[in-house]
C-alpha cells in the first residue's frame, strides 16, 4: 500500500513539474456571411458559457476582451502568464485571438508561436460555438 502512495505521490509531482504541452499557435480569422449584430452576441454568450467574465465590450467596433485568467498548473519561460481573449466581430469576419500578461504587467503581448495546447482546443470550440449559435452552421 505504501509503494503505491509513493508512486502516486511521485506521478502527481512530475506531472506539476512538467507543466502543460505546447502547441502550435495561431489566431483565428475567419469570413463569415453573419453581422457583427449576430456575431457579437453569440460571442459574447459563448465566453459566458464557458465561464469567462467580459472585460470590456465595444458594440460600435463589435470587439469583447475578457477578463484575464490563469492556466493552472501552467510554467511558461519559468513565469506565470495570464491568459484572455480577444474577440473581434466587424464585417463579417471572426477574429480571436488569445493575449498573455506577464505576472504584474498591465500590457497585453503576444502570446508567442506556442501556447498550452489547452488554449488551442479551447480557441477551436469557441469558435464553432459562437459560429453555431450566430446561425451559421
Amino acid at each position: 500500500m505504501r509503494r503505491v502512495g509513493s508512486a502516486l505521490v511521485f506521478s502527481l509531482v512530475l506531472a506539476a513539474c512538467t507543466g502543460p504541452k505546447m502547441a502550435p499557435y495561431s489566431p483565428t480569422d475567419r469570413s463569415t456571411e453573419l453581422s457583427s449584430e449576430k456575431l457579437l452576441p453569440a460571442a459574447e454568450g459563448t465566453l459566458l458559457d464557458r465561464g469567462y467574465l467580459i472585460d470590456e465590450k465595444d458594440e460600435a467596433s463589435g470587439k469583447i476582451v475578457t477578463k484575464e485568467r490563469t492556466l493552472l498548473g501552467s510554467q511558461i519561460a519559468q513565469e506565470k502568464f495570464k491568459y484572455l481573449w480577444t474577440v473581434e466581430t466587424s464585417g463579417g469576419h471572426l477574429k480571436i485571438q488569445i493575449g498573455c500578461r506577464k505576472s504584474n504587467a498591465d500590457e497585453i503581448v503576444s502570446c508567442g508561436d506556442e501556447v498550452p495546447e489547452k488554449l488551442v482546443k479551447e480557441q477551436k470550440e469557441i469558435v464553432e460555438q459562437i459560429l453555431t449559435e450566430a446561425g451559421g452552421q
